[in-house]
């Protein structure tokens, strides 16, 4: 349950970039005063600051979920490590008026390149909050009023990024992906755990489960909204809702996970 983690009241992705924040301010500082004051010990010691806050940022970001880190993680890491290596880099003055101004330039250059990759980074992730927020448990209304399975505040997210959900009080309604484009709904898709497996040609087990769909596109196009597909040693076969609620009772499932009104 990483995304219901709290530490001192905050949302640990909240804490996470807070400190990430700092490691930015503390190493900018650094390359601030590599550019414009002569005291060399001082931007040394604002880079490596920035660098080791950095560096925290990701241990944090280990010790505080569950999960592997992905690459948003790492490169969001890189944006205080990189500033506080120009910061460092500015602290050694060259004697040369040429490589004092080749330095400058390369080193305003990349703490933009960096700020820049920081920021759109941490725009991504606040884009992926809030469709989190706008169409996690908050939707479940929406979701009822067109016979859906709803998520529920047992739910938990399936990782820190991406729209998907585990179903907290089912183990065989086991999760719901969405798919959203520029901050609208586009489809949604609840996944069945059959409980049974099969042995594939190397002997190695493979789930029996299904996954229903329902396009919230094709809706707004006045098209039949819903698709099941089933998944088992025949490969992937679609059915008709009707069919896939029928063969879901078999294994002792219901399709909702609340009573219909």
């Amino acid at each position: 349950m990483t995304a219901q983690v709290m530490l001192l009241g905050m949302d640990y992705v909240l804490l996470w970039f807070f400190v990430l924040g700092i490691g930015l301010l503390v190493a900018g500082a650094g390359v601030v005063v590599g550019l414009l004051a002569s005291r060399s010990r001082v931007a040394r010691f604002l880079g490596l600051t920035g660098i080791g806050i950095g560096i925290l940022s990701l241990l944090l970001f280990w010790v505080l979920t569950d999960d592997e880190p992905a690459d948003w993680p790492y490169l969001t890491l890189g944006s205080p490590v990189l500033v506080g290596a120009i910061a460092i880099l500015l602290s050694f003055r060259p004697r040369l008026r040429k490589e004092r101004l080749f330095r400058r330039v390369t080193a305003t250059l990349l703490t933009i390149l960096g700020a820049t990759a920081a920021f759109l980074l941490a725009f991504a992730c606040y884009l992926d909050g809030r469709d989190k927020r706008r169409y996690g448990p908050a939707f479940d209304a929406e979701r009822m009023k067109r016979s859906i399975p709803i998520l529920g505040p047992d739910a938990f997210t399936m990782s820190d990024w991406g729209l998907g959900w585990h179903h907290g009080e089912s183990e065989r309604l086991w999760s719901k992906t969405v798919e959203v484009e520029h901050g609208h709904i586009m489809l949604e898709y609840d996944t069945y755990d059959s409980g049974m497996t099969y042995n594939d040609e190397a002997g190695h087990p493979q789930w029996i489960g299904m996954h229903i769909y329902y396009s919230y596109e094709d809706e707004r196009a006045g098209r039949d909204p819903w698709r099941a597909v089933y998944c088992s040693e025949q490969g992937q076969q679609e059915l008709s809702v009707e069919d896939a609620e029928e063969l879901l009772r078999s294994w002792g499932i219901e399709r909702l996970n609340y009573d219909p009104p």
